[in-house]
């Protein structure tokens, strides 16, 4: 408490004579990638990142309560691509010769860092974008490996449950991995990934069961920070706002104008905003919502 009798925060160093309970699996990495562009290259949309750090996965057994039965919590934790810049730091450029280190750090250094400033909110999509996207090519990767291409049979071997709105990107991501990486036509991917996402939404707002409430402060991202941070997801963004979001909407809530609209995927009038709650809501198997007491 500081001398107003207010909280203060304070950082705990947990890991500082490391986690006995966890195991590093120096096997299980994944190169994941930001900012930079998306080009043509033979008909097919390339991302060319500017930044790419590495997931490195760390796996902690959870006991279950009196049975033998143990799960698995797989953590990530980020590491730069290149460690040490040794060129820079032999030009005398210490600071430049350590910062792909730095900025991997930063990405895992606090969890839900404070969105105050433009800095934090570019951060925080960084870090939700990275635990979503180790943990989805974590999942296809296993996939591939024992089911190769069969992609019709993931909704049955892979599901995903998103809770709240931080780990939506995964709606993005799973549609460009599959369209973009994968090469498949949108219109299967789009049936593939809408059977394998699952939602539930935090937000109990006071209102009928098919009302659609304003969509909270943290459910809305500028666009900026999806075209300089997440490029190859700003594209399919604007292409679910084109075909996802009238469909299933119009589908969800027929004419209701202000429902369609509360879940567009670029919010109508603000072109440089884009609403998470949209694309989670309507792009998914089945979601949940709290019923609010009485």
């Amino acid at each position: 408490m500081d001398k107003g009798g207010y909280q203060k925060e304070l950082p705990d160093i947990w890991l500082t004579d490391g986690n006995p309970w966890e195991v590093k699996r120096s096997d299980i990495k994944f190169e994941i990638s930001f900012g930079g562009k998306v080009v043509k290259e033979g008909g097919k949309s390339v991302w060319k990142p500017s930044q790419k750090v590495i997931a490195q996965a760390y796996d902690n057994p959870i006991p279950g309560y009196k049975t033998p039965t143990v799960g698995n919590l797989r953590l990530w934790d980020a590491l730069p691509v290149t460690e040490f810049d040794l060129t820079a730091f032999n030009a005398g450029d210490y600071d430049k010769s350590m910062l792909e280190k730095e900025k991997a750090e930063c990405i895992v250094a606090v969890l839900y860092p404070n969105d105050a400033t433009p800095e934090g909110k570019e951060l925080r999509l960084k870090q939700q974008y990275f635990f979503v996207a180790a943990s989805i090519a974590d999942v296809l990767a296993r996939f591939k490996a024992k089911h190769g291409t069969k992609w019709e049979m993931l909704p049955d071997k892979a599901v995903f449950q998103m809770n709240d709105t931080h780990p939506t990107i995964a709606v993005a991501e799973v549609m460009r991995v599959l369209v973009d990486v994968e090469g498949l036509e949108w219109g299967r991917a789009w049936d593939i990934s809408s059977r394998m996402l699952n939602y539930t939404n935090h937000t109990v707002g006071g209102c009928p069961r098919r009302e659609v409430p304003e969509p909270a402060a943290a459910e809305s991202a500028l666009m900026f920070l999806y075209f300089s941070n997440l490029t190859g997801h700003a594209r399919g963004a604007g292409e679910v706002a084109g075909q996802g979001d009238g469909q299933a909407a119009s589908e969800a809530y027929g004419d209701h104008r202000d429902h369609q609209r509360r879940l567009a995927q670029v919010a109508e009038g603000q072109p440089d905003r884009r609403g998470q709650g949209g694309q989670d809501r309507l792009h998914v198997h089945r979601a949940r919502q709290p019923v609010e007491p009485g």
